[in-house]
């Protein structure tokens, strides 16, 4: 009898036993959310170790820029976050409002650079209107103004301080970021050193894997991406 209960109690063991549980696969990573600062002063989205590393010398003041921001970068999403792209920006200044726009996106670091970017590409036109209808009224008197009194109140104007503060950034954080003459020459310096060691000569111009894109279409950063991988 006991040995009857015995296997009466296993056979209902089993019964009740938990079923297994197959192990759901990790989720791929998304490398489109890792953004590191390089050492050449950029700001690099995806993976690192990418096979195609593309890197673009841009200007936030720059039209061409902003289409590709708008129009091209969508289109290598998918490879971003699968991380067999990376894409670096680097800046290379164009003007007082490129400067101002810059200071701000990198005053907060990794975590501002590519949400005010694209902001401010975004934006463009309405911002550029916003400086033209200020005219000679605001900014005449800014004429032979030290840097660090003038990018302020052109960032004020042009509302990058209100996409800065949408970032998190406090307005003491700005007003510092804005007034940083030693930023503002290490700018100045990385557009020297594209000009006179890559010779970028205006934007937007395309590196992959450090070889010159012949054009700015998505074609040919498409196709010379596809070479290096």
């Amino acid at each position: 009898m006991s040995k009857m209960i015995a296997a009466m109690l296993l056979g209902t063991a089993a019964l009740t036993a938990s079923p297994a549980v197959t192990a759901k696969p990790a989720a791929a990573r998304d490398w489109s959310s890792n953004v590191i600062a390089t050492p050449q002063g950029g700001y690099l989205m995806g993976n690192p170790a990418a096979k195609a590393k593309l890197v673009e010398y841009g200007s936030l003041s720059c039209s061409h820029c902003a289409t590709f921001d708008k129009l091209s970068l969508p289109r290598l999403m998918p490879a971003l976050k699968a991380g067999t792209v990376a894409y670096e920006f680097r800046n290379y200044l164009l003007d007082p409002y490129d400067m101002a726009a810059t200071l701000v996106a990198r005053c907060g670091g990794t975590k501002t650079f590519f949400p005010v970017l694209h902001q401010v590409m975004a934006t463009q036109e309405t911002w550029k209107a916003k400086i033209a209808e200020v005219g000679e009224a605001r900014l005449k008197p800014l004429e032979g103004k030290p840097s660090r009194e003038v990018m302020p109140v052109v960032a004020d104007i042009a509302g990058f301080k209100a996409m800065g503060a949408a970032r998190g950034l406090s307005a003491a954080k700005m007003q510092q970021c804005l007034s940083n003459e030693a930023e503002m020459e290490r700018l100045v310096v990385m557009t020297e050193t594209a000009s006179e060691k890559f010779g970028v000569r205006g934007t937007p111009t395309f590196f992959v894997n450090n070889q010159r894109v012949s054009q700015n279409s998505w074609d040919a950063i498409d196709d010379a991406i596809k070479g290096a991988r």
